[in-house]
């Protein structure tokens, strides 16, 4: 059985001969019935690749033979593993019909597979949610799978699968099993996705009430159910929360001091809920009257005895809440929010002060602590005073010093900080300056470095002009980044766009790095455009990232130069640039909006930057064909580029 599952990929031939392939199935649906557990799974494990590669070819009686087997082995096998393998080839099924049906095309025909056995497999899903196997607490079981397969079902059935869902609710909400209450609330979230919207909407307002009674329920296991179905609710139908908002806010708070597994679900509850609510306004929002409360039961939750439970890590999932619930705060709880600022700077000091009360927890508190600093710092932009601004970063500082290095939340809480305070951080650079070039000349950390290379960005907008006087000490870093095989290329791709602000906020002083800068560019820019390596799935997504920056950064370039009378240079790399838009050029008809509106104006700035000098290349007739369909875009933005373009090199022309 093993060595057929990995032959089965190179057997299409003879699944397409009906005789080869029914010796083929009933070798596999044979052992699928073995005494022995091992080979059951084999077996079962082969059924899966078959309809993983075979989809076109199990309709029919061969459809019969793959739904009793597995039927038998998810109501019957004793061995766990193999009913959920079981499960998981109608998981892939429904992951087929779902990619064909929105294909759409003649090529991906759905055989409507699911349809046909709709009716026998929901009753044995939905009986399969009240399986919770000999430990309910792990995070996968027969319920767990069977929910998933129902809601990839209703994504296929969509309204077709309510009734059933509703009368199996009905039946199973209130027994006396907390299995049978537990599968009930699974069924529910099963159908969140799927069903017209509309009717989901209705059922979520029958629902309210007893799902909330749930929050109560004896069984923590059905408490937990309850405060997941919540989070679910809260991504896509937050407007049917709002009508009872206070009554569920008192619930949810309660369960935050439930059980960890239960309170960690309460957290994604209020996580997701102020990104689909607080939307309303800047100004206010209908969370605001409790945000004070929302905010103060997060942060209690956060230093709970039992935060750092071995199945959750409460103390993350409480203060990752409590970062969302701020970020997404209106403006009338900037009051709240200074206050809270207090709280979190007062527990980060005991970090750095060794007095803080889970000593062994230190590091993973102060990373959380950091996360929350950033949206914090950012909410009060320009409400942080100096001496404010000196106590933060001293103890960001020490920080670093006592760890020995500097970690990636304590440099995005800095990067908070700098955006939030502009000009105010500059007299905090000679001491922070070290700490930046660690993080920059982290190689072998690419998450470090580019957070590091993102505060270079964060420092250059905000300090303009007096980011000058720092070039000599950062720009061999960067430069050295891009040069560098070993660079990771997210990291290369953040470099790129970091020099766009320098040269845009330095003028004068960048001048003197513009010819390397160029000569990396020119190398990059051919990278970009070469024939990609199918061995490198990701690699043909960089490529179309690296044309984004460069097209991006060539344009602040550009512009730096032009105010620092920087022509001279950029003249040597006219053919470079424009050859690289004209290999871009080739595809026009299939680029992006947004790409062929960089393109355009980074030609309409290097007209403006070098006028005449440039007449040849602007005539070229890949530049009239990518303006002529800018001009067709439904944006008027981009439009209004192309016009402004034409109009630059019709004068240009002239002169």
């Amino acid at each position: 059985m093993t060595a057929l599952n990995f032959c089965l990929r190179l057997c299409e031939k003879n699944f397409k001969v009906p005789s080869e392939r029914d010796v083929v199935l009933k070798c596999i649906i044979d052992n699928c019935a073995s005494p022995n557990s091992r080979i059951r799974m084999k077996a079962m494990q082969c059924i899966l690749e078959v309809v993983r590669c075979f989809y076109d070819y199990i309709e029919g009686p061969i459809l019969e033979q793959i739904a009793a087997t597995t039927y038998k082995s998810i109501k019957f096998d004793e061995t766990e593993q193999a009913s959920l393998l079981a499960i998981e080839v109608w998981c892939s099924i429904c992951d087929e019909e779902i990619y064909r049906l929105k294909q759409n095309q003649q090529r991906y025909v759905c055989r409507n597979y699911i349809r046909t056995v709709k009716d026998s497999l929901l009753v044995l899903l939905l009986d399969g949610l009240k399986k919770k196997g000999s430990d309910s607490d792990t995070d996968w079981n027969i319920s767990i799978a069977s929910a998933c397969c129902i809601s990839l079902m209703a994504q296929i059935l969509q309204n077709d699968i309510v009734l059933p869902i509703l009368s199996f609710i009905s039946t199973n909400l209130s027994s006396t099993d907390w299995q049978n209450r537990d599968a009930a609330l699974l069924s529910f979230a099963a159908i969140l996705k799927g069903p017209d919207k509309a009717q989901v909407n209705g059922l979520a307002k029958q629902a309210l009430s007893a799902l909330t009674l749930s929050l109560k329920d004896a069984r923590s296991q059905v408490r937990e159910t309850a405060a997941w179905v919540f989070s679910r609710l809260t991504e896509d139908y937050s407007d049917v929360l709002l009508e009872s908002l206070s009554t569920l806010l008192k619930n949810w708070i309660e369960a935050l001091s439930d059980k960890p597994r239960i309170s960690n679900q309460a957290c994604f509850i209020f996580h997701n809920l102020v990104e689909h609510m607080a939307v309303t306004s800047d100004a206010t929002n209908a969370l605001s009257p409790y945000l004070e409360s929302i905010l103060q039961s997060l942060w209690l939750n956060a230093f709970r005895p039992d935060a750092f439970n071995d199945d959750v890590n409460l103390a993350n999932s409480s203060l990752a809440a409590f970062s969302n619930v701020v970020q997404y705060s209106a403006n009338d709880t900037q009051g709240v929010i200074a206050t809270v600022m207090q709280s979190v700077l007062k527990e980060f000091e005991s970090t750095v002060k060794n007095t803080f009360r889970f000593p062994d927890k230190l590091q993973d508190y102060q990373n959380d602590l950091c996360s929350a600093m950033q949206v914090v710092f950012i909410k009060l932009t320009g409400q942080i005073s100096a001496p404010m601004i000196s106590h933060i970063v001293g103890m960001l500082l020490e920080a670093f010093k006592q760890r020995k290095a500097v970690f990636e939340e304590g440099m995005l809480a800095l990067s908070g900080l700098i955006i939030a305070v502009g000009k105010d951080f500059l007299p905090h650079m000679e001491a922070f300056g070290p700490y930046l070039v660690y993080g920059l000349k982290s190689y072998n950390e690419a998450a470090l470095c580019r957070i590091s290379v993102g505060c270079v960005a964060d420092l250059a907008r905000t300090l303009e002009e007096n980011m000058s006087q720092y070039l000599g000490q950062l720009m061999p870093i960067l430069l050295e980044l891009l040069r560098s095989g070993d660079t990771d290329r997210g990291v290369k791709l953040v470099v790129i766009s970091v020099l766009s602000d320098l040269a845009l906020h330095t003028g004068q002083f960048f001048i003197t790095y513009l010819k390397d800068i160029l000569e990396i560019f020119k190398s990059a820019s051919e990278v970009a455009v070469q024939p990609v390596n199918d061995d490198d799935p990701e690699l043909p997504i960089y490529f179309e990232q690296l044309k984004e920056c460069l097209l991006e950064s060539y344009t602040g370039l550009v512009l730096g130069a032009k105010d620092a009378n920087g022509m001279g240079v950029f003249q040597e790399y006219v053919p470079g640039i424009f050859g690289f838009m004209a290999v871009l050029g080739q595809e026009c008809g299939q680029m992006k909006w947004e790409m062929l509106k960089a393109v355009c104006g980074l030609i309409g700035d290097l007209v403006s930057l070098l006028g005449k000098s440039i007449k040849d290349y602007i005539s070229a007739p890949f530049i009239g064909q990518m303006l002529k369909r800018l001009e067709q875009s439904p944006s008027e933005n981009d439009r209004t580029v192309a016009s402004w373009v034409n109009k630059a090199i019709i004068k240009t022309l002239q002169c």
